[in-house]
């Protein structure tokens, strides 16, 4: 779905403090600390997660948690680890740390006919991109949780991409964009929170800039409703809002989001 209006403008600040009223103003379920997010928290040690598009997740101590996407790894290598560093006053502290390799896939889709986005007459060279990011976390009493998180991704690659390569669709775009400029930098926030009994809310919103060049930025804002069913089993839902300012012009898409997640302890 496709959104052009200027109006989306003031719903994209609607939706700003709604994320950052709601993280503040609604309760944190202590189950919904287990599970992964985008906060400064790792897993707890030999604690393994995985859903239908999530990450596989391994906590391998407490202060160390491992991830990587399983389906993607076939055809894409990435791993990302995410280390705690203790906390500084309230702020709980963590860096995450990720590498992924593109150009296999890349080559791939560089055909003709079925399965080809882009053209067979272009090189794809081996590239590899790592990004790094600070998290900080804050606990409000028992019941606020509220992440705020900076990082800069750097694309290195071994030869020549040509501008006419790009993938111009939501997420894929924001995401090879460090290839053709060097490096990107990018900023988001987070809350979460519990609606009622089991049932738990997040909401966030990042923001990718590169300096100095046209189509420079993106966007990207999701809502979810969590149900924890049990400490095993997380069922979530909602949407993903998407920006990319691409070659060709701004563009907003509206996306759903489902996965189911599961979750045990490893012996």
């Amino acid at each position: 779905m496709k959104i052009k209006s200027n109006r989306i403008k003031k719903i994209l600040c609607g939706l700003g403090i709604i994320s950052i009223t709601a993280a503040a103003a609604l309760a944190q379920e202590s189950s919904s600390k287990i599970w992964s997010s985008g906060s400064a928290h790792v897993l707890p040690q030999k604690r393994v997660e995985v859903g239908l598009f999530q990450a596989l997740n391994y906590g391998q101590s407490e202060n160390i948690t491992w991830s990587t996407h399983p389906i993607y790894f076939l055809i894409m290598p990435n791993l990302s680890v995410k280390w705690s560093h203790g906390f500084w006053k309230d702020w709980l502290i963590a860096s995450r740390h990720s590498a992924w390799y593109p150009t296999y896939l890349l080559r791939t889709i560089a055909r003709e006919g079925t399965g080809g986005i882009i053209s067979p007459e272009f090189d794809i060279p081996q590239m590899f991109a790592v990004n790094n990011e600070f998290l900080i976390t804050r606990y409000f009493g028992d019941d606020l949780l509220l992440t705020a998180k900076a990082g800069l991704a750097l694309g290195i690659k071994f030869g020549g991409l040509d501008d006419r390569t790009t993938i111009d669709l939501p997420l894929i775009y924001n995401r090879l964009a460090v290839f053709y400029h060097g490096y990107q930098l990018r900023a988001g926030i987070e809350g979460q929170g519990k609606l009622y009994k089991n049932w738990n809310y997040l909401l966030d919103a990042d923001y990718f800039y590169i300096p100095a060049v046209d189509h420079n930025k993106a966007f990207e804002h999701k809502g979810m409703i969590l149900w924890n069913k049990s400490p095993a089993t997380q069922i979530a839902f909602g949407y993903k809002l998407v920006y990319g300012d691409y070659p060709f012009g701004g563009q907003w898409h509206l996306l759903p989001v489902l996965d189911i997640q599961k979750a045990w302890m490893r012996k």
